[in-house]
Formats: C-alpha cells, sequence, structure tokens
C-alpha cells in the first residue's frame, strides 16, 4: 500500500458509507473516490474541496460502473482497497403478495453488483496485494423478520460469495462486516410501525424496544472500522470471514 492509500467506495455517499468516507479523508490521508447513487451534503462538499472524487450515479448501469474504473485508473493510477457498502433492504412484503420484480432487483444491488465489482477490479488489487471490504448483514443467518425475504435471502449470498472468494484469491484479501443495527431512514420507519400487517407484531415490537433502550447505533462505530480496516489499520483474521465490526476492532468509537 502506498504511503497515501487509494480508496473506491461503492455506495460511499450516505449513510455508514458517508462516514467511512469522511474518516478516511479525515483521519486516513487516504485518496478517495466516491461512487454512489445518493450523496449526503458533506460529500458534495469534500467533493467541492477537491479531497475527494465523486462519481454520481446508479451502480446498477453498466455506463457508470465504467464511468467509476475510468475515474479510478485516471485519478488514482491503482488501487488499494475496494469498500463496498451499497445495498437496499428492497420490498418489506410477505412472499404470498410479493412483486417478484422487487425481489430481482434487491438481489441485483445486494448481490449481483457487487460480485461484478470484485471481478472488476481483482486485477488491479491483485497488482498492489490489496483488499476488498464488504458490508453485509447478520440478516444473512442470524435473525429473520416476516417480510424480509429480498433482503435476507440476498445478503446470504452476498456473505457466502465473500466467503468463497477469500478461498479463492491469493494475492487479494477479503473482508465482510456485519453492522449493528445502525440509525437510518429505515429503521425509522421500523419503529413506527409503517410495516405492521407485514411485519410479526413482536418484531415491530422489538425494534421500539431497543429505539426505547438506546440500542440503536450511530453510524460511524461501523465506519471507523472499515476505514481502519481499508487502510491496514487493524487486522480482519482469515481472508473471507465476515465478522461484527465489534469484533475486528474493540476500538470501534476511538
Amino acid at each position: 500500500m502506498t504511503d497515501q492509500p487509494r480508496i473506491l467506495i461503492v455506495g460511499g455517499g450516505s449513510g455508514i458509507g458517508d462516514c467511512i468516507t469522511d474518516f478516511l479523508v479525515r483521519k486516513h490521508n487516504a485518496k478517495v473516490i466516491v461512487q454512489s447513487l445518493h450523496v449526503s451534503d458533506r460529500v458534495e462538499r469534500l467533493a467541492r474541496q477537491g479531497q475527494i472524487i465523486l462519481v454520481h450515479g446508479d451502480a446498477t448501469k453498466t455506463k457508470v460502473l465504467d464511468q467509476t474504473f475510468n475515474a479510478v485508473q485516471e485519478s488514482l493510477g491503482g488501487l488499494d482497497a475496494l469498500v463496498i457498502t451499497m445495498g437496499v433492504i428492497g420490498e418489506i412484503e410477505t412472499v404470498s403478495r410479493m412483486d417478484m420484480s422487487k425481489m430481482r432487483a434487491a438481489f441485483e444491488v445486494n448481490l449481483l453488483v457487487p460480485v461484478q465489482l470484485c471481478q472488476q477490479y481483482l486485477p488491479l488489487l491483485k497488482k498492489t496485494h490489496g483488499r476488498i471490504i464488504v458490508l453485509s448483514s447478520a440478516a444473512d443467518n442470524e435473525v429473520k423478520y416476516a417480510g424480509w425475504s429480498p433482503y435476507c435471502s440476498s445478503k446470504a449470498a452476498l456473505t457466502r460469495f465473500i466467503q468463497v472468494l477469500g478461498h479463492e484469491e491469493d494475492d487479494v484479501r477479503i473482508f465482510g462486516v456485519y453492522p449493528g443495527l445502525t440509525r437510518t431512514p429505515m429503521v425509522t420507519d421500523l419503529v413506527s410501525g409503517r410495516f405492521r400487517g407485514k411485519m410479526k407484531d413482536d418484531e415491530i415490537a422489538e425494534f421500539q424496544r431497543r429505539d426505547r433502550d438506546g440500542e440503536i447505533e450511530p453510524p460511524e462505530w461501523t465506519a471507523n472500522v472499515v476505514a481502519k480496516l481499508a487502510v491496514s489499520a487493524v487486522h480482519a483474521g482469515d481472508s473471507g470471514s465476515v465478522r461484527w465490526y465489534h469484533e475486528i476492532d474493540p476500538n470501534y468509537k476511538g
């Protein structure tokens, strides 16, 4: 890795990705390209100030992926880490009433585009013995909720992909990270009871309890660990492992 790490963050314009971008620029002096459909005011400001390069667009579109790849080659001249934070929860609906096109869309964003990104950037990362960090979700196996089959199924497939890719590749290290229950607009909807009649009442009540008890986490905690992982400042275990962020770095607040 170079003295100034060269990092691409896909989905780095909002949520946890926005915080990762901030940490990489502010704490790790990284050269960063952000590709994102949704872009926060902070990321837009960093782009205007010339502290990052922003490729604004939908990563499911080939044109956007090509623009991003060209930006990496022309502006960075190589790559030390690929960070994939993009993801959608998809439609929350029972299987009996689910729109199959929305199931396919969830798999496109949560699985197929990350697979395509890894394939596209592996040649660059092999040259630097770089790393890939992918946000997955404990909904892949550990938890399940009624109406969440698009999300749970696509994240389960993503986790298995991370594990297999880590097993295949010797010159690039691949790590999956589980965020905690993080404060996002979707969590706000869950707590509000918006999905009553699709999720079970006790599941909604559990989200509401966790909100009351202060168990919903700020995005900075997971983001801090992912940023450290991207610049090799923490050790995540074997390539292909998928672990909770606080297991990777107990000092996730610092």
